[in-house]
């Protein structure tokens, strides 16, 4: 659609299109509300292409690196419904981590926001070629972990490690827990990513800046006529 769109505009220079996400405020780099915790996220709908199985293997994987005492000071929180919802249950059994699992329902966009305030990190390994979670995750200042993929992956700011590339299953979950552990035991490396993280949002993603570019954009292909 957006090619047939860019050569109707007659526009000779490649454009990437970002999806836009509108925020009360700009909230920018925050603290979890419960700093014992280190909380990690994931939102989305409970089928296979979203990941959420890869993001219950990683914990998982990033859960058992841990002493028993530091076991205690992280979660997973999957924020969704659907399908899959049974088989993710089943994995987190497998794992034997449901003491550091939490599944909660969809909620109102207000309910949302406080599980966003609490939260130390987004995980995301979705399989898509979207993600709309991602840049709202990123209006909270959070740094994604996510599939180096033309979707999520793209997202990020050129200047973060925290997208990881597809490998075999087991392998591609051992990176992710990698980059959990490092945001985790490296506060100088979670400062700079949660940094990234908010210049991405601010740069890219807010609407304010997306009707600039947009406005811009047409107003190139005016000028070409």
């Amino acid at each position: 659609m957006w090619a047939i769109t860019f050569k109707k505009l007659r526009l000779t220079k490649n454009y990437i299109i970002h999806p836009s996400v509108a925020a009360e405020k700009e909230i920018g780099i925050i603290s979890s509300a419960d700093s014992d915790v280190f909380r990690i996220v994931s939102v989305g709908r409970f089928v296979p292409l979203k990941g959420f199985d890869l993001a219950i293997r990683s914990f998982a994987i990033f859960y058992r690196s841990l002493s028993p005492d530091l076991q205690n000071t992280v979660k997973l929180t999957l924020l969704g419904s659907g399908p899959a919802k049974a088989l993710l249950h089943k994995i987190v059994r497998e794992e034997c981590i449901a003491s550091a699992i939490e599944f909660i329902e969809w909620m109102p966009k207000d309910e949302v926001k406080n599980i966003y305030q609490t939260a130390s990190v987004f995980l995301f390994p979705s399989h898509e070629g979207a993600g709309m979670v991602v840049p709202e995750a990123m209006s909270y200042g959070l740094p994604v972990v996510c599939l180096k993929n033309c979707g999520p992956g793209d997202m990020l700011h050129p200047d973060s490690c925290l997208a990881v590339p597809y490998g075999n299953y087991k392998l591609t979950a051992t990176l992710l827990a990698r980059k959990l552990s490092q945001l985790y035991g490296d506060e100088g490396f979670m400062l700079k990513e949660k940094q990234l993280s908010a210049m991405t949002y601010n740069n890219l993603f807010r609407w304010d800046v997306r009707g600039e570019m947009l406005k811009n954009t047409y107003q190139t292909a005016l000028e070409q006529y």
